[in-house]
């Protein structure tokens, strides 16, 4: 492509050049026998190339019945020779007479595009005429530089890690971008990692540098990467911001005021009331207990193995704490004529 501009330029200042000397070479000549009255249909006039191995032609004819013929080296285009033919007619649209005395037959194709030149035409001696193929030549335009393309970023990382950070399902997320002036979004999604599995997200947009969209309801939880699809100057683009890991957290209901909440966390279950056989709540604060062990049931001597096997299996959850350490776990439905003896806050 490049060597074709070069060769474009060279050629249109050659011509110019050219042009002009073959112009003042030639007005004296207009004035001799009045052979310039009828000068023809200028079928040729245009230029036309052709090449061999080593060497490319350029055949210039000119709007002023004038034509020459410049020889270029192939490979590195320096212009090697030039030959001024002088001031041609055009008879019965096929032959060329110069002024000079030469004589050129042409034969043009249907489409105009290629013409067959047989030079040393009617001279008495064929042996002497040679004939060429010539194409007619094609500017080739030098390209429109393609306009820049920036890819979307985000426009403050430590700000996007704050946001993306702390996702919750149902939220609508507004994230800063840069370079955003060319962009349409076609679509946002979270990736989840490891998986790969793309999660779209709602109500996508993009707004003066602001990326806008809501996580789905029924988001799960987990870790994600930002995925945003759009279309740049036409061309349909994708980004992936992974340097900021999304994380979608589960929504926590905040207790009643007033509520007393305790969280143990790393306790192992017990089965009897003592510290050897492992412990239910270990609580380690002073002033509180150290010990709030599990319990068990012990078989029914007066049922069979099946019916203290079903007896067992019909226990969901119950707690119930005595007058030691013990804690208790027991089917409400079973027991719950036990807890006429319990209170909360003086309440059975």
């Amino acid at each position: 492509m490049k060597k074709s501009i070069l060769f474009n330029r060279t050629l249109h200042l050659v011509s110019y050049v050219l042009l002009s000397l073959t112009s003042c070479l030639f007005v004296s000549c207009d004035k001799d026998d009045d052979w310039d009255k009828n000068l023809g249909n200028n079928l040729l006039e245009g230029i036309w190339t052709r090449e061999s191995t080593s060497q490319k032609f350029v055949a210039t004819f000119n709007a002023d019945h004038t034509s020459y013929i410049c020889t270029y080296n192939i490979e590195t285009e320096a212009l090697e020779h030039v030959d001024l033919q002088g001031k041609y007619r055009v008879v019965d649209e096929s032959v060329l007479i110069y002024q000079s005395g030469d004589k050129h037959r042409f034969k043009l194709s249907e489409d105009g595009n290629t013409v067959e030149i047989t030079y040393g035409y009617d001279t008495g001696s064929p042996e002497t005429e040679k004939t060429y193929t010539y194409q007619r030549f094609v500017e080739v335009q030098e390209p429109e530089p393609e306009p820049e393309e920036k890819e979307l970023e985000l426009a403050d990382v430590n700000a996007a890690k704050a946001t993306l950070g702390s996702l919750k399902a149902g939220a609508s997320v507004t994230v800063g971008m840069s370079n955003w002036e060319e962009v349409v979004v076609t679509k946002v999604s979270l990736r989840k990692l490891l998986t790969i599995e793309d999660t779209p997200m709602t109500n996508s947009s993009l707004a003066s540098g602001n990326l806008t969209f809501t996580v789905p309801e029924n988001m799960p939880v987990g870790s994600y990467s930002l995925i945003v699809a759009y279309t740049m100057n036409g061309k349909a683009k994708e980004v992936m911001f992974d340097a900021v890991t999304c994380t979608v957290k589960e929504e926590v209901t905040p207790p009643e005021p007033g509520a007393k909440v305790l969280v143990f966390k790393k306790q192992m279950m017990g089965s009897a009331q003592n510290r050897d056989f492992g412990c239910l709540l270990t609580v380690t604060d002073a002033g509180q207990l150290d010990i709030q062990t599990a319990c068990y049931m012990n078989d029914d001597p007066t049922l069979n193995a099946d019916e203290n096997k079903k007896r067992r299996s019909e226990i969901d959850l119950i707690a119930n704490t005595y007058s030691g350490p013990a804690f208790a776990l027991g089917n409400f439905d079973k027991i719950a004529h036990n807890l006429r003896n319990f209170r909360c806050n003086g309440t059975n």
